[in-house]
């Protein structure tokens, strides 16, 4: 683990993302990548989360995925399902065009 606390500096500026965060909150996420745990930001719509996250993993050079959370979301939707009845049903009585050993198109 790498116990540097400074690895977001808290100032991006490409042509599609500028963004400057406040010291506290550059410390924030900071201590977030230093201990490898994950930050939730939360706050209304439009006050800069998303700009956040764009600006945290443009500065350390890592593509960001986004999950987009609502008030019925839960958990487990953050994880893939793997539909097993599906793959057996298609490898016994499936039509010729698919492929069981493809496991992706059974998730």
């Amino acid at each position: 683990m790498d116990a540097t606390f400074n690895k977001f500096k808290g100032d991006v500026k490409t042509e599609t993302i500028k963004y400057l965060a406040d010291p506290q909150l550059r410390n924030i996420v900071n201590v977030s990548i230093a201990l490898e745990r994950p930050l939730l930001v939360k706050g209304e719509p439009g006050t800069g989360k998303t700009m956040l996250a764009h600006a945290i993993a443009l500065s350390l050079g890592k593509k960001l995925i986004t999950w987009n959370v609502k008030s019925t979301t839960e958990a487990i939707d953050g994880c893939y399902m793997y539909d097993t009845v599906q793959r057996l049903n298609d490898s016994r009585f499936g039509s010729e065009d698919r492929n069981v050993n493809r496991i992706k198109d059974y998730i």
